[in-house]
């Protein structure tokens, strides 16, 4: 942004939110086959999709973990290949991850989940909200009350977030 780059040129006496020279954290959607969703402070022409700039790393580790917990999108570094016999993480387990790594999920679930992803990013919480409680509500009809719950859940942290989160800039314009 314009603002950083000035104070970061002409490092005024009495500025001190920019005065160590950091930059503006960015949420990343990497991309590789199975993206992850990370921080970073630097914008770079690597064919990934960058989401902000926010105002703080709180802003940005507040948003990742409420996505993670919505959309379990993998946290993992791991070099997938096609046809391994990996055994899933710890975070498959407890529902963190889908397993791509162990082919739990194909490359079409995975990337509707990552389309998910960059439209709830966009500031399109109706879609996921609308998706949600759709989930929801048929298994509540199937019985599944522990999934429903769960659901349900994962639909309030949506509202939750999408209350406190302000306009979301994907593109180089002012």
């Amino acid at each position: 942004t314009l603002e950083n780059t000035l104070i970061k040129q002409h490092s005024p006496r009495y500025n001190i939110k920019l005065k160590d020279a950091k930059s503006y954290p960015y949420i990343k959607l990497t991309a590789e086959t199975y993206p992850r969703l990370i921080m970073s402070r630097k914008r770079t022409d690597d064919g990934a999709k960058y989401f902000g700039p926010y105002h703080s790393t709180w802003a940005v580790n507040t948003t990742l973990d409420a996505i993670k917990s919505i959309i379990p999108l993998r946290p993992c570094k791991k070099n997938i290949q096609a046809d391994t016999n990996d055994r899933p993480c710890l975070n498959y387990h407890i529902g963190l991850c889908k397993a791509p790594c162990c082919g739990k999920i194909s490359p079409a679930e995975y990337s509707a989940m990552t389309e998910d992803v960059i439209s709830f990013l966009g500031g399109h919480f109706d879609n996921l909200s609308k998706k949600l409680h759709h989930k929801m509500l048929s298994e509540a009809e199937l019985l599944n009350f522990e999934q429903a719950a769960i659901y349900r859940e994962k639909l309030k942290a949506l509202e939750q977030l999408s209350e406190k989160q302000k306009i979301v800039s994907v593109s180089e314009d002012n």
